[in-house]
């Protein structure tokens, strides 16, 4: 209703505007010193501008505006909405302030240049959908929505939000919230939130936005027969982002995934991960995937084929740690290889002839670019030096060079005797000397000795003659020395004489 301060300016007027719907065909201005009032009426003015210079309150019903917005004098809106509809001109709008508080702001313009705010905006909820092409805001003060920043556009649909004026930085004061389908520039986020742009891009020179990442992929490197550097570039836009490589044998099937990369800034950045693993003389087909809070984009495919396997693995070949004799036939052989494209069979043998790469007798592991393994082996013949010889083939069929290692058997025992006090039948003191006559094949190079059988002294390097303290106490006393099949045993009459 339209009053005076007055008093009623026109009867007539007046009760036309007590209607549920009332639609003004011209231009409506608000006179300084009048004011209007809607409260759960609706005003429809599809194509005229609305001009307060008085006091306008929308309390509960719905002012459609089809023109331009300009207000000089007051508004103020608890429950109601204002509605920019047009469909055929932009719209400017003025609001007066931030004194100017409205409690809905609904977008269906759907013209190009759609709607301009030319300066800071006060609302509760600003919704904007599908059909609205472009907001524009002005730098001067901040644009604040307090409660639900609804601004979305759909696929096939993006809302551009941009400076009223080119270049300028323009500010929002909103609720951290997560929108989709944008097209953002010059935005600020005056209060530090973050505003989730899904399915949106930036236009640049955005703060406190997140919008999807940018991900490139770019060409490999340093390509082996089973290894390969994946590069490609990964633009954060505003988020914490996490980026990797997924690939396969088949064009747009990913069977493998990398290792992770986390990128940030606003530029692009550089990605490179290596992988290993891949088969020899194979192409692969990739693609860079990058990860924030605002949405999931790939690069798009490329491919590489590894290189073919010319290098033969480089191996080893232990027996029992290293040890010159054994004396049992079952011994361990200590294997090692190593190769780029992966070890994947083994062949031992007594003969230095190296097998052929078909050859039955090849011991299978799984495929690994560094092997290690104890295996249990049992040598052949009687005793004495024994050589065995190893070789390694890879992934794509090379075979290694000849390894090998030596070791003696020795199962004889070394045979000899043992006297004390040069064979005295007794003594009368607890110090002794032994001595030792031993012979063996392949050389005695330790003894040990012991009074009961059961506790020995430490193993020492083989003499002749040694001084050993006997038992304590009179009677026979016994020294043992130890052989591989047999003590060699010694016995002498120990009395005081008076």
């Amino acid at each position: 209703m339209l009053k005076s301060r007055v008093g009623i300016l026109l009867v007539a007027v007046c009760i036309a505007w007590l209607f549920a719907a009332f639609s003004q065909a011209a231009d409506f201005t608000i006179p300084a010193g009048y004011y209007f009032d809607a409260n759960g009426d609706s005003l429809d003015m599809p194509n005229e501008d609305m001009n307060n210079a008085g006091s306008v309150t929308v309390h509960n019903g719905t002012v459609t505006v089809g023109g331009d917005w300009l207000n000089t004098g007051s508004f103020a809106s608890t429950n109601g909405t204002v509605r920019f509809s047009s469909a055929s001109r932009a719209q400017s709008v003025t609001t007066g302030g931030t004194a100017s508080a409205f409690s809905t702001i609904t977008i269906t313009n759907s013209h190009t240049s759609g709607v301009t705010f030319n300066d800071a905006l006060y609302c509760g909820t600003l919704t904007a959908s599908a059909g609205v092409k472009k907001l524009s805001f002005g730098a001067s003060g901040v644009h604040t929505v307090s409660s639900r920043f609804n601004v979305n556009g759909a696929s096939g649909n993006v809302i551009t939000l941009a400076p009223a004026v080119a270049s300028a930085a323009w500010y929002l004061d909103a609720p951290s919230t997560t929108v989709s389908y944008l097209g953002v520039s010059y935005s600020r986020e005056a209060s530090g939130k973050s505003v989730i742009a899904q399915h949106s891009t930036t236009g640049g020179n955005n703060e406190n936005w997140v919008f999807p990442p940018v991900a490139v992929t770019g060409a490999a490197a340093g390509l082996t027969s089973g290894s390969a550097t994946l590069n490609g570039t990964v633009t954060a836009n505003g988020g914490t982002t996490t980026s990797w490589f997924d690939y396969g044998t088949v064009s747009g099937v990913y069977t493998g995934s990398s290792t992770t990369q986390s990128v940030a800034g606003s530029g692009a950045t550089a990605v490179g991960i290596s992988i290993s693993g891949f088969s020899v003389s194979t192409t692969y087909y990739y693609r860079i995937s990058a990860q924030n809070d605002a949405g999931t984009p790939t690069g798009s495919d490329a491919s590489f084929a590894t290189t073919a396997e010319t290098t033969a693995p480089v191996g080893s070949l232990g027996i029992n740690s290293g040890a010159s004799y054994t004396t049992s036939a079952g011994v361990t052989l200590n294997l090692s290889a190593t190769d780029a494209a992966g070890v994947t069979v083994y062949y031992v043998s007594s003969s230095s002839s190296p097998p052929l790469a078909g050859a039955a007798g090849w011991t299978s592991v799984t495929s690994t670019t560094s092997y290690n393994a104890n295996v249990s082996y049992t040598l052949s013949g009687s005793d004495g030096s024994k050589t065995l010889y190893a070789w390694y083939k890879d992934v794509a069929g090379n075979v290694s060079g000849t390894a090998n290692a030596s070791i003696t058997l020795d199962t004889t025992s070394p045979t000899g005797a043992v006297t004390i006090n040069g064979g005295a039948s007794a003594t009368s003191g607890t110090t002794a000397i032994l001595t030792l006559l031993a012979t063996d094949t392949y050389g005695v190079s330790q003894m040990k000795f012991s009074n009961d059988n059961s506790t020995w002294s430490s193993a020492e390097s083989y003499a002749t003659t040694r001084t050993w303290t006997l038992a304590t106490g009179d009677g026979a006393k016994t020294v043992y020395v130890p052989g591989q099949r047999r003590q060699l045993v010694r016995r002498i009459q120990r009395h005081n004489h008076p």
